[in-house]
């Protein structure tokens, strides 16, 4: 909490040396027209004046957009003098306004849209667990807020749009609704969580917004509790529960409830070979879930919201991640950026989204088949997770292979293999950084950036947190692991 006070100070300050600065800086135009300076400084003030009305009508916005045009007006301000100290030119004040003030408007729509416009992102995840399916989908929602960018009713379209997908579970990871949510936006927001179609179910954790912090609203924590369950929508509370005989998912209290329990106590009961799922609000307990679980969902940084901001979370330690996926040892973390904000309409950092997330293992236990393959490249080692598939087995057959590997299109890297491989080609749609494909039948591709395709290719296997291998040539070997 102590965080988020001294962010309000922060703001506070901010908002105290933005008024005087547009002041005097609107004096600077005003005073080499106007000779009476009392009225050159009254009239200064007339951008304040215009300011005012937001203030009142929605004072957090209009702080923001009043903050990005100081910001934006004085690095404009910035370069134009630079310009000034190269070239020995003046340069004209008011054009130097006129740019920061377009500019500025430029940069908040977009952000506004950016808010708005709520995107699908997809997440392929590969274990080598046994988890009895091909595939087992899992759409996170995530920090909605509602009442914000949305209210419930369009809420509820959005969950229309996930029903699309067949999803096996839906989770909701916390701030479904806040302080300023509306009773009847969380009626119609739990109505459309109850219209969702899914295998396994719908559950739902706390953030450190749903239970509220004034008391201000016309129903309580118990409210919000009868509504989820009326609508079929699991709470988890510090509880597990085997979605399957394979998977078991475990929902965390929010860090802010100090009688929660331990990421350590809550799994530590379960049998490790399943694969255990761990939704968590704040991204803030890394250390004591990693090796307890294979994937950790979590929201509550809105993916760092306005640039710089979630930096500061990072070097606070208030948060271990600020948004996307990565894996630390034997557990992925996937970090949410929300499908809305908090009170703020504008995302410079970032987007609303709701995840879609693939978690593709093995069917059957006992497989013989290696499940993992080390690759080199360029003197770093990397780990390959093998698809269980005639082409992966053939491809084994022919390790240790060592070659150099051909830049393709800013996107990949590839080898044409001496010998063809059976093939079972498909269009995956997207491609995600870390995959290794084959095309054709005996061209092997790694890909080291994420995007989509209409191209076909046989699965071999994935590489986690492959980083960006840049342009150029590259030096691969591959062995059995």
């Amino acid at each position: 909490m102590w965080v988020y006070i001294l962010l309000l100070f922060v703001v506070f300050f901010i908002l105290i040396f933005s008024i005087v600065y547009l002041v005097k800086l609107t004096h600077r135009f005003l005073k080499n027209h106007i000779k009476n300076k009392t009225v050159s400084w009254i009239l200064s003030f007339v951008p304040i004046l215009l300011f005012v009305p937001g203030l009142f009508i929605d004072m957090v916005n209009a702080i923001v957009v009043d903050i990005h045009l100081i910001i934006i007006i004085s690095l404009t301000k910035l370069i134009f003098f630079i310009v000034k100290k190269i070239t020995k030119k003046e340069v004209n004040e008011y054009l130097v306004l006129g740019i920061g003030i377009v500019l500025t408007a430029l940069l908040m729509t977009h952000a506004y849209y950016l808010a708005h416009h709520v995107v699908e992102t997809d997440y392929t995840i590969y274990t080598k667990k046994n988890i009895g399916l091909d595939n087992f989908r899992i759409i996170q929602v995530s920090d909605s807020h509602l009442g914000t960018t949305m209210n419930g009713k369009e809420f509820s379209k959005y969950m229309e749009d996930i029903n699309k997908l067949n999803p096996d579970i839906v989770v909701i990871t916390g701030d479904f609704v806040d302080d300023d949510s509306s009773y009847e936006d969380m009626v119609d927001g739990c109505t459309g969580l109850g219209k969702l179609k899914t295998k396994y179910g719908v559950y739902f954790i706390y953030g450190n917004h749903d239970k509220g912090y004034y008391n201000n609203r016309k129903y309580n924590d118990e409210d919000i509790r009868k509504e989820l369950i009326k609508n079929n929508v699991k709470i988890l509370d510090d509880k597990s529960l085997e979605l399957t005989d394979n998977i078991v998912l475990v929902g965390r209290k929010d860090k802010e409830d100090r009688n929660r329990d331990s990421a350590i106590n809550l799994t530590k009961g379960i049998d490790k070979s399943k694969y255990i799922i761990i939704l968590n609000h704040q991204p803030n307990d890394y250390k004591n879930e990693v090796n307890n679980a294979d994937l950790v969902l979590s929201g509550h940084t809105h993916g760092g919201q306005l640039f710089p901001l979630g930096q500061f979370g990072i070097l606070l330690g208030s948060n271990d991640k600020i948004y996307g996926m990565e894996k630390r040892k034997n557990t992925t973390f996937i970090v949410n950026s929300g499908i809305s904000d908090w009170a703020i309409k504008f995302k410079t950092g970032t987007i609303a989204e709701y995840a879609v997330i693939d978690i593709k293992g093995s069917k059957e236990s006992g497989e013989t088949m290696e499940k993992e393959a080390k690759v080199t490249i360029d003197n770093k080692d990397y780990v390959i997770d093998l698809d269980n598939n005639e082409t992966t087995k053939k491809f084994l057959d022919l390790l240790p292979q060592e070659f150099n590997m051909t830049e393709l299109n800013g996107n990949e890297k590839y080898i044409y293999l001496d010998k063809k491989l059976p093939t079972n080609a498909s269009n995956p749609k997207k491609i995600n950084a870390g995959d290794v494909m084959l095309y054709g039948d005996n061209c092997l591709v790694i890909f080291y950036k994420s995007f989509e395709t209409s191209y076909s290719y046989t699965r071999i296997g994935h590489i986690n947190n492959l980083p960006d291998l840049g342009d150029g040539n590259i030096n691969v070997k591959i062995v059995k692991n």
